[in-house]
């Protein structure tokens, strides 16, 4: 593997509602391998510039397929993605709010899917990898999306009441229980739950149990056992997206010598639950 090229931006002021940050990554040679694209809070969209992106399982009821751009609403289980030879590809972390702004769907619509940009937006799709293509850096290829996003902006905003429930979420990491979020914003278990689902595409309970699995990620990552867990060949010098996340989970639990704390080991308990969970379940295979 030879040539590790990564980088990360933020996106444009204006854009920034509706994007959490940009990501490329840009690799040679890399060993055959596979890994999973993980259940998070965003709505991935990815351009590949080299070899089409092999996804061998998805996280919904989908047959496999390779895509050269697509688009991969909030999920619930984890993807399996096939890697190997020339990477170069750019991961857009889409806030929820970006379906209606950006993409012109509903989160619904995409929730627990992988689309073909081109399906989704013919346009959008054919000039961002004309963009990127023309772009020789990163900076560029960011300025680039900047460009393409700002003009296609749509002045649509999330109802209120989702949004606060939202950012709920995400400040407690998923602990505020569902009941008391309906409670608060006045809507019954009932409605609470139909408008979330009309928002997001996932129930209330599947996006706080997201928030928790990300919150254990990130617990995970801090500590001292992530540093000497084994990965795949490509993974320490990538970062965890879709394209680029290779962390080999079982190797945590089983550990070598560390002195981690019970309460981290609990939580990677947890993670593993739901992700082993995750693969087993019908909605996953």
């Amino acid at each position: 593997m030879t040539g590790p090229d990564h980088a990360i931006a933020a996106p444009a002021l204006p854009l920034r509602p509706f994007v959490s940050h940009y990501a490329g990554s840009r690799v040679r040679d890399v060993p055959q391998w596979q890994h999973a694209g993980l259940p998070s809070r965003y709505i991935d969209l990815i351009v590949s510039l080299a070899r089409p992106i092999e996804i061998v399982r998805m996280p919904g009821a989908q047959s496999p397929g390779a895509y050269r751009a697509f688009v991969a609403g909030l999920q619930q289980a984890p993807a399996v993605v096939r890697m190997g030879g020339e990477l170069d590809c750019l991961h857009v972390f889409l806030k929820p709010a970006a379906a209606g702004a950006l993409l012109g769907v509903s989160g619904r619509e995409v929730a627990s899917h992988v689309v073909h940009l081109a399906d989704v937006d013919g346009a959008l799709c054919n000039e961002l990898v004309e963009r990127l293509s023309s772009a020789g850096t990163w900076p560029e290829r960011f300025a680039a999306v900047d460009r393409v996003f700002l003009q296609r902006l749509r002045p649509v905003t999330m109802p209120d009441a989702m949004a606060w429930t939202w950012r709920r979420l995400a400040i407690t990491h998923g602990r505020a229980p569902v009941h008391e979020l309906a409670r608060e914003i006045g809507f019954s278990r009932r409605h609470f739950g139909e408008r979330f689902i009309a928002e997001f595409g996932v129930a209330p309970k599947a996006a706080a149990r997201i928030f928790r699995f990300e919150h254990a990620c990130r617990l995970f990552l801090r500590s001292p056992v992530a540093s000497s867990t084994s990965r795949s060949p490509a993974a320490s010098t990538t970062r965890p997206t879709w394209c680029t996340n290779g962390m080999r989970w079982r190797a945590a639990r089983r550990g070598n010598g560390s002195s981690a704390s019970s309460r981290f080991y609990k939580t990677m308990k947890s993670a593993e639950a739901m992700i082993d969970a995750c693969k087993s379940s019908p909605a996953s295979v």
